[in-house]
């Protein structure tokens, strides 16, 4: 840099000096000529003193011009110095500026040269970071390809299981057929209409229960969708309602809006309404077509039962209880159409099997050469009794039925028309007795001994009849825990089975109970609890305690739970007495366990009332003590080979008049369920009770 400085000096000097030397050599030459043109001018006009006169004249004007010259000279000196001066500090600034100019391209090389660092700095950093995705991604691909293999061959396993498990299954199903073909060649015409009625109930059960929870979907899709409309609906208004300042023009604002979305949901509700009540009609309709053929086959139950009762020629009555056994089956299937809830449904079938049984029973017994009896006779007279209750109301519900009504029970189960009808058949059900006897799929099993005095843990067996007062005295201290508020007394029951007061309670939330105590001995004969239960809170095993428990405080002792059937929420239990292994089924009680509050809310003990006995002396079969004649293992040889035993213990169930002592076993073939009863005295089978599909109860043995 230095250098060049001086360089730049130099040549500036060098310029000034030789401009100052043209400028000299300038002047001086035109003095020159100046003096040379007047010595001429002399010499033309004369010699001698003019001459002279004119050479001094042009000295002195010489003289004159060479002062005017120096004054010139020293003013160009000074002017030039000037001009030297300002052109020295005008290249002084130029050099300044040259410097400067060189400094910012030196910072502009230091820049350019750390961008180029920072540049190659972030270069090597995405190179790396590339290499390390680069790296990631190809454990990742070996880890995919790791985890894909595994999948494959968990896959291919699974497929292989799977193929495994279709041809056992195509295996027995194809032995099924073989066996069902070889048992359709064997059979009798009898035992093929019998079939052919059980499968056909079978497949109504089931398509009433895909019926039923398709339109329970629908109703819950039908209901989601209209949440959410509100939903979203209420979550707009509060927006518009926190957005908008309040004042005049915002309430105007929020009136408006209101209005639109109100005439919005209108037109929302009124397109899902359409759709949903030609859903509801179609299905209205076909439940008052169901329940116009229910009452059609009662009635035709009706006069099978009016004339049964009163033919005396074993032909007229083997063909009166034929159609009596068949027409109870095909009204089993009208009711399972209609959508009752479960109690009522239980009730009304265990009916119509009871009817069905008796009709079954007695058909054996003309078959065998024997004779309708008496208590053949009573049984019908109240068969007839029960199914004409039933169906005058099932009549005067067809007659009134309007679809306002249907539409009603068909959105809420309790407090229309249809809803109160069907109560009462309940009722009449279940004061018949023939519906409490034995809940939970065991169906005939028990005796109907009327000619029987109540005796055991829980009666006495006689007695003086206890008045109104004592039984409420009674009733009070059965439900001393229900919080009961108020008690009634709602008149007397009185039946073949067992005379009872009746009596209406209502806890302190306003719930009704209703109770009956026997007039004997003022026992608890059996009670309902109308009590909502909709949680389950309580497994099975917790509800089996509290059943038992509460079988313990009533004073009910070796009492065995046979059987449960599950409804809902709802469990209800089948105890029969046990003595020395032997299960009695006529000495039966049933009790309900409400699953959300833990507490029993339904009892019936009819049966137990009106045929226990002391079974320690009591004589079955004959003998005492219940002896059997054959050994478990021939009783079992007695078995189709087509059923595989569960289980097996000894039991006493009704026949007829009497009570027989038999072996009970508990046995499947395919996916049906089967109670078969072997007589212990002779080795034949007695009974075959099928455990339906649509029971939705177990055993518990």
């Amino acid at each position: 840099m230095k250098n060049q400085q001086q360089t730049i000096g130099k040549n500036k000097s060098s310029g000034e000096e030789k401009v100052e030397r043209l400028a000299t050599e300038k002047a001086e030459t035109a003095e020159k000529s100046q003096a040379k043109n007047a010595t001429e001018k002399s010499a033309g006009k004369g010699a001698g003193k003019g001459a002279e006169k004119a050479v001094e004249k042009h000295a002195a004007a010489g003289g004159k011009k060479k002062t005017a010259a120096t004054q010139a000279k020293k003013g160009d000196e000074k002017s030039k110095q000037d001009k030297k001066q300002s052109e020295k500090a005008a290249a002084k600034k130029r050099v300044e500026l040259a410097l400067k100019k060189e400094e910012r391209k030196a910072e502009k090389q230091k820049a350019k040269a750390e961008r180029k660092k920072k540049r190659a700095e972030a270069k090597e950093k995405r190179i790396e970071k590339r290499l390390a995705a680069k790296e990631e991604r190809r454990k990742k691909r070996l880890e995919h390809r790791g985890k894909h293999r595994e999948r494959a061959i968990e896959l291919k396993e699974k497929r292989a299981a799977a193929k495994a498990a279709r041809k056992e299954k195509q295996a027995e199903r194809k032995a099924q057929k073989q066996k069902r073909r070889a048992m359709i060649k064997s059979e009798t015409k009898e035992a093929r209409a019998k079939r052919l009625e059980k499968e056909k109930a079978a497949k109504i059960a089931a398509k009433k229960e895909k019926r039923a929870r398709r339109y329970q979907l629908r109703l819950q899709r039908r209901d989601a969708a209209l949440k959410r409309k509100q939903r979203r609906l209420e979550s707009k208004e509060r927006r518009r309602s926190e957005n908008h300042a309040p004042g005049f023009g915002g309430w105007l604002a929020a009136v408006i809006s209101l209005g639109v979305v109100t005439l919005a949901l209108g037109t929302v509700v009124t397109v899902g309404a359409v759709r949903m009540n030609q859903a509801n009609g179609a299905l209205s309709t076909g439940y008052r077509g169901a329940l116009f053929e229910l009452t059609g086959t009662l009635s035709d139950v009706d006069g099978d039962l009016a004339k049964a009762r009163v033919a005396s020629g074993k032909q007229s009555q083997s063909e009166l209880l034929t159609d009596l056994l068949v027409k109870t089956r095909i009204a089993e299937s009208n009711l399972e159409k209609f959508p009752v809830d479960s109690e009522t449904d239980v009730n009304m079938t265990l009916f119509l099997n009871r009817a069905g049984d008796a009709a079954q029973a007695m058909l054996q017994k003309i078959r065998s050469g024997g004779s309708l009896s008496a208590e053949d006779y009573s049984k019908l007279d109240e068969l007839y009794a029960v199914n004409q209750k039933i169906l005058n109301e099932l009549s005067a519900l067809s007659g009134e039925l309007t679809d306002k009504d249907m539409a009603a029970f068909m959105k809420d189960k309790a407090g229309n028309k249809v809803y109160e009808r069907f109560r009462n058949i309940e009722n009449y059900a279940a004061e018949s007795g023939y519906s409490t006897e034995n809940e939970g799929g065991i169906s005939a099993t028990n005796g109907n001994k009327s000619d029987k005095s109540t005796d055991g843990t829980v009666s006495e067996k006689s007695g003086e009849n206890v008045s109104s007062a004592q039984a409420e005295e009674a009733c009070r201290r059965y439900f001393a825990d229900y919080n009961i508020a108020s008690i009634e007394y709602a008149g007397e029951t009185v039946s073949g089975n067992i005379d009872a007061f009746n009596y209406t309670m209502t806890d302190d939330q306003g719930r009704r109970l209703y109770a009956e105590i026997s007039k004997n001995n003022a026992a608890l004969v059996g009670f309902d609890y109308f009590a909502d239960c909709s949680a389950h809170n309580f497994d099975l095993e917790n509800a089996l305690t509290i059943a038992q428990n509460y079988l313990d405080f009533l004073g009910y002792d070796n009492m065995t739970a046979a059987w449960v059937s599950e409804s809902g929420v709802n469990a209800t239990f089948l105890f029969v007495y046990e003595e020395n292994g032997v299960a009695y089924y006529p000495d039966s009680v049933s009790v309900k366990v409400c699953e959300e509050r833990g507490k029993v809310v339904g009892f019936t003990a009819v049966s137990f009332l009106k045929n226990h006995q002391d079974r320690s002396a009591r004589s079955v079969n004959g003998e005492k003590n219940a002896q059997s004649a054959v050994s478990r293992e021939k009783a079992e040889s007695a078995l189709s080979p087509r059923l595989t035993v569960q289980s097996a213990r000894k039991a006493v169930i009704g026949i007829g008049d009497n009570e027989t002592l038999c072996y009970e076993f508990a046995c499947n073939y395919g996916e049906d369920g089967y109670f078969v009863y072997v007589d212990a005295q002779t080795g034949e089978e007695i009974r075959i009770t099928r455990i339906l599909s649509t029971t939705h109860g177990r055993y518990l043995r």
